[in-house]
């Protein structure tokens, strides 16, 4: 590829063999001129290398990098350090794009050239069943601060995934913005908090164009259960956000809450148990009064939580144990 090219995509693979086939010949049915496609083998014990050579080998715009297995976030910052393009687009190797969706994202950054971060609609799938879209047409077609964004995404007004949205290149490396590497869970959400906290202009789109999918063979699944991983996550984005401007203080207050809650309900439904991780449950359960002035779906959830005598469901999950 002699010219720069628009966009990368880039793709961190880790024993894909089963869905990374079929990602890479969607991708291809799309548009993929003015693209490159970085597939980053993260230390695959099945074939998932020697399917990413074969494609290699046959499209000029592909390159493969292969690397000891590191984790997802290294992988991702392998690619991104390697790619070429004005803007990168994260995919995961089992994920897809609706149809004509590349072409829309060359279109949209195209016209708004002084964007450094795009968002676009998205849903998830359970075994290809559809479970939840997230658009938000009120944004739609709309530029608008960082502050913005980052605001309505902690009010969850706004929802970002980090395969629904592109970054550009040079946004990233200027700004030193690269995954957290060690990290399990939570990562993206980190990247994502860092990247709208540097932005100073971004655009949103609801057009649906990126399908996450959930499948009972993928490693995502391991999530359903608990593990010190989710709650580590936790204070990983907490921290994230104890430096955040005073005036998303109250949104980031919710956002953070939410977290705490999300990791209490899936922790109480999990066969696993923890004395320690309960302990610090019942210590970091004082972010649930943190100042919250404003009224939404989630800060009443807040306020009803700060009811909920943790020690007593705590007790009933260690007799049902």
């Amino acid at each position: 590829m002699n010219q720069i090219p628009i966009l990368s995509i880039i793709i961190p693979c880790y024993n894909s063999e089963k869905f990374i086939g079929s990602t890479v010949e969607m991708l291809l049915r799309q548009d993929l001129s003015d693209c490159e496609l970085i597939l980053v083998n993260d230390g695959s014990t099945d074939d998932t290398l020697l399917i990413l050579q074969k494609y290699e080998s046959a499209e000029n715009n592909i390159l493969v990098i292969d690397q000891p297995n590191r984790g997802v976030s290294a992988a991702r910052n392998t690619g991104m350090l390697a790619a070429h393009g004005r803007y990168i687009y994260f995919l995961d190797s089992d994920d897809t794009l609706t149809d004509g969706t590349l072409s829309h994202f060359k279109q949209v950054v195209s016209e708004h050239p002084d964007c450094q971060m795009f968002a676009f609609g998205y849903e998830t799938r359970r075994d290809g069943v559809k479970c939840k879209s997230y658009v938000t047409p009120g944004f739609d077609k709309q530029t608008f601060s960082g502050d913005i964004l980052q605001k309505s995404f902690l009010k969850k007004k706004l929802f970002c995934h980090i395969c629904s949205c592109i970054y550009g290149r040079m946004f990233l490396l200027d700004n030193q913005l690269f995954f957290k590497q060690g990290v399990k869970i939570g990562e993206d959400i980190v990247f994502l908090l860092q990247a709208m906290s540097q932005v100073n202009k971004a655009y949103y789109s609801k057009r649906l164009s990126f399908i996450y999918q959930i499948r009972r063979d993928s490693a995502m699944q391991g999530y359903s259960d608990y593990s010190d991983d989710n709650f580590n996550s936790f204070l990983l984005i907490k921290d994230s956000l104890s430096d955040i401007d005073e005036r998303l203080y109250c949104a980031a207050n919710v956002f953070i809450s939410v977290c705490f809650i999300s990791n209490v309900m899936l922790y109480l439904k999990s066969k696993f148990y923890s004395a320690k991780i309960e302990f610090f449950f019942l210590q970091e359960k004082r972010v649930l009064y943190r100042p919250v002035n404003f009224v939404s779906f989630y800060s009443i959830i807040v306020y009803i939580f700060r009811l909920c005598p943790l020690r007593v469901f705590f007790k009933i999950k260690s007799i049902r144990r």
